[in-house]
């Protein structure tokens, strides 16, 4: 099939594919920001050696949280490269943010944020020279917040911008032009990974494709009624029809249209979203 013949199938005019090809670039920098984020927190948590997330995200979140990101994640924790050393990564202790920590983070206010009895502090005020693996700590345990902190705000960047690709699909593709388009049924695994490496947030993937075909109770809770459907097949059966570049925009606004009704599906409020009476009227059913 040409493409002219795709995009009428799909009613894409010349100035629509054109602004749509923009906003799927940005989709594409805000996933790509996302895994950055993801996979340094999935390397370092866990890492610190005195004081855990729990203990950071009691004592010592709110004393910490007005100091500014500014550090991308690749300069905060650089890779060990010293095989004497048995560690993933160093904490590179010259950025910004860990100089910030540690001119706030006297040994004084380290006393006044723990309880006195609280055994970290104890240690620390028998051997001060811990102080030096409590920073190293503090900073693991700051970026880690700031870094969930960024993913949620590149999530709702992400809405904002490929919104006007949503409210097409849902305005216009219509169940036919899906069943029409997909005219092999033939999984082609290939063309997924080659079209689709790049433009999902695989734990929001992930946990896109449970909530509509998981049987789990939870997972059956949030949904209600809801019609459950396989998302990755119907992804897959999406990227394996992919003729143009056009294509890969309204399959990436499909996603997403999944994606973002969960909330008002968990809420119980379908009718009133465009994107869950989408689902459930279009997507659920192809």
């Amino acid at each position: 099939m040409k493409e002219r013949e795709l995009i009428i199938l799909f009613k894409i005019s010349d100035g629509d594919r054109n602004a749509f090809s923009k906003l799927f670039e940005n989709h594409r920098l805000c996933v790509s920001s996302s895994n950055i984020f993801y996979h340094t927190i999935r390397m370092v948590n866990g890492k610190s050696k005195m004081i855990d997330r729990d203990t950071y995200k009691e004592y010592f979140l709110n004393l910490l949280n007005d100091i500014k990101l500014e550090t991308p994640p690749i300069d905060a924790f650089i890779p060990n490269e010293d095989e004497t050393v048995d560690a993933v990564f160093v904490v590179n202790d010259c950025v910004p943010e860990y100089e910030r920590i540690k001119n706030r983070m006297t040994l004084d206010f380290f006393n006044s944020a723990l309880p006195g009895a609280n055994e970290i502090r104890i240690q620390v005020n028998e051997k001060p020279e811990l102080m030096s693996t409590i920073l190293d700590d503090l900073f693991i345990n700051f970026c880690l917040f700031k870094y969930l902190d960024q993913i949620d705000t590149i999530r709702i960047q992400e809405l904002s911008n490929y919104t006007p690709v949503i409210e097409y699909v849902v305005n216009n593709i219509t169940e036919k032009d899906i069943k029409n388009y997909m005219n092999s049924r033939r999984i082609n695994e290939e063309k997924y990974r080659k079209y689709c490496a790049d433009i999902f947030f695989m734990p929001e993937f992930s946990v896109t494709c449970k909530f509509f075909s998981s049987d789990d109770d939870t997972a059956k809770s949030r949904r209600g009624e809801f019609p459950c459907f396989d998302v990755l097949t119907l992804i897959k059966k999406l990227a394996t029809n992919i003729v143009c570049q056009s294509d890969i925009y309204i399959i990436t606004a499909i996603y997403l249209t999944m994606s973002f009704a969960i909330v008002d599906i968990s809420n119980d409020n379908v009718d009133g979203s465009p994107c869950a009476k989408y689902v459930r009227d279009v997507l659920s059913k192809i």
